[in-house]
């Protein structure tokens, strides 16, 4: 710079005295800055006109405060950059995330889908053969079961002949709800929506099912009082799955227990929970309640809750149970109030 200052040249540079962070060409705070000049100071010959350098001025000029609030700036910037990336690679990972999830979730329902769609269609042929058979079956066993009584009570019969046609009139019988059921489960059903009340059908099973609570000292705890749960449905399937539930209810209890029953008036639909202090379920079977045929009765045919089921769900509604061992069963049935 004092060169070219004597050759008439004004020249300036930046004197840095300190190192950059990380080698990002950002200076550390704590380094000095300052400017240093060289101004000529030339003269010129007044006859001749010729120029000359007679001087030459240094001047310095501190800038190590400027610099220190610019490297500061650029540390904020720096920090501020790391935030933000980091940010959003936490915002791509919580999305990665939960795409995952719900791709997760996407699979199970696609591998329940396929499992309900070949279910429904071993229904379907299960449902064509029945429909086919059931004719065949049922008329012999009225024939079966109208003999078995006349033969009971032929003037000649003795207590072996009315005992072996007491067996007769109650296997035919038995035969002949186990083929409905067969029926009812596998064919399409009708729904005859009308106006009802939900606790006149509740009340209605409790009142034809009253023998049976007062045999087995079982206690019923209520919620109904004097409230109308007014309900468009069709009453005789809503009265036919309850029945079942509460018949459940009173199997899994042997000598004594309760029932309680609550209905909650919700909305846009009814929340019915039916619990019983019975016998409970076990977690394996819990996976199968609401299998077709899966049974642990002896002369059950495993269609109970799987028709409960189907009959909630053709009123649009929502049935769930929670169960374990000796500790009771809870049914947890949404049912709308008007059918969409």
């Amino acid at each position: 710079g004092y060169k070219k200052a004597i050759q008439g040249q004004q020249s300036s540079e930046l004197i840095s005295e300190g190192k950059t962070f990380l080698g990002l060409g950002i200076e550390r705070i704590g380094s000095e800055k300052k400017i240093r000049a060289y101004i000529p100071l030339r003269l010129i010959e007044r006859h001749t006109g010729q120029e000359f350098v007679v001087t030459v001025f240094e001047i310095i000029q501190d800038l190590t405060e400027q610099y220190k609030s610019i490297i500061k700036f650029q540390f904020l910037v720096l920090g501020l950059s790391i935030l933000i990336m980091a940010l959003i690679f936490t915002a791509l990972l919580l999305v990665v995330h939960k795409a995952e999830r719900i791709i997760e979730r996407r699979v199970k329902e696609q591998r329940e889908l396929e499992g309900q769609l070949h279910l429904a269609e071993r229904l379907a042929a299960l449902g064509e053969m029945v429909a086919g058979v059931s004719h065949e079956i049922k008329n012999p066993l009225g024939i079966i079961k109208s003999t078995a009584e006349l033969l009971s009570d032929m003037p000649r019969a003795d207590e072996t002949q009315k005992r072996l046609s007491g067996i007769i009139t109650e296997e035919s019988m038995r035969l002949n709800r186990i083929v409905t059921e067969f029926l009812d489960f596998a064919r399409p059903q009708s729904l005859n929506i009308q106006e009802c009340q939900l606790e006149e059908i509740i009340r209605k099973n409790l009142s034809f099912l009253a023998p049976e609570f007062e045999k087995k000292n079982i206690q019923i705890d209520e919620n109904l009082n004097d409230k109308s749960f007014k309900l468009k449905a069709d009453q005789d399937l809503i009265y036919r799955a309850l029945m079942n539930i509460f018949i459940n209810s009173i199997q899994s209890m042997n000598n004594s227990g309760s029932i309680s029953i609550r209905v909650t008036n919700e909305k846009e639909y009814y929340q019915l929970e039916i619990e019983d202090t019975g016998s409970g379920i076990t977690e394996e079977n819990m996976k199968k309640i609401f299998n077709p045929f899966f049974t642990t009765k002896e002369k059950g045919s495993g269609l109970g809750l799987p028709i409960v089921r189907k009959i909630i769900e053709e009123h649009k509604g929502i049935i769930g149970i929670e169960s374990k061992l000796n500790s009771g069963t809870k049914v947890t049935i949404h049912l709308p109030k008007k059918l969409i």
